[in-house]
């Protein structure tokens, strides 16, 4: 019938290259590279706010809006009411905040590692608001006494942090992280001014 295949038809041509209406390809052609740049440096930096949303909802930080709704329901010392852990909590509690620090987690957990400083240090408040250790109801203290004698991560008392104790596995994460983020850093498209008439 009339007017069949014409959709098909356009969509073959624009995958060669070509358009029905333009025998020798695109009116655009001298900008395609510049559009394929701008076009992939789009994709990646979507593909790493997805990533990083998915690593955010993984360690109970699904975005601002939960990251909001923690700082109302309070966390440790504003308006949360703490609890005594007894061993087996500890050791639970140790248990999952390791395996934040595994390479099984760190591998897809991009928030995680957006929050280790250049010695791969982070927060004990950070990870005390994480919904799988908020569940213990445990005060930073308490947190820093479950993970006392732990063989996977160390504790900085004095500076309330937590890092990987094995010094190989944290510089091979705090690479991968500043990796990442150069990438990122490299992709991001920057603004040009145009030039100004005088």
């Amino acid at each position: 019938g009339k007017g069949k295949g014409k959709g098909a038809d356009a969509a073959a041509a624009a995958m060669m290259g070509g358009y029905p209406m333009y025998p020798f390809g695109s009116p655009y052609a001298p900008y395609a590279s510049a559009y394929a740049a701008a076009y992939q440096r789009a994709a990646i930096q979507h593909a790493h706010a997805h990533a990083a949303a998915a690593a955010a909802a993984h360690a109970g930080q699904s975005g601002m809006l939960d990251t909001m709704a923690a700082a109302m329901k309070g966390g440790p010392g504003r308006g949360y009411t703490t609890r005594p852990l007894n061993d087996d909590q500890k050791k639970s509690l140790a248990k999952q905040i390791e395996f934040y620090f595994s390479d099984d987690n760190l591998c897809k957990d991009v928030y995680l590692r957006s929050h280790m400083d250049a010695a791969g240090w982070t927060s004990l408040d950070l990870i005390a608001n994480f919904n799988q250790v908020r569940k213990f109801r445990a005060s930073v203290d308490s947190i820093i006494e479950a993970l006392d004698g732990s063989t996977i991560v160390e504790v900085d008392v004095a500076m309330r942090r937590v890092r990987l104790k094995d010094e190989t596995f944290r510089a091979k994460w705090i690479k991968a992280s500043q990796e990442l983020s150069m990438r990122i850093e490299a992709s991001t498209p920057k603004t040009v001014k145009a030039p100004t008439a005088s």
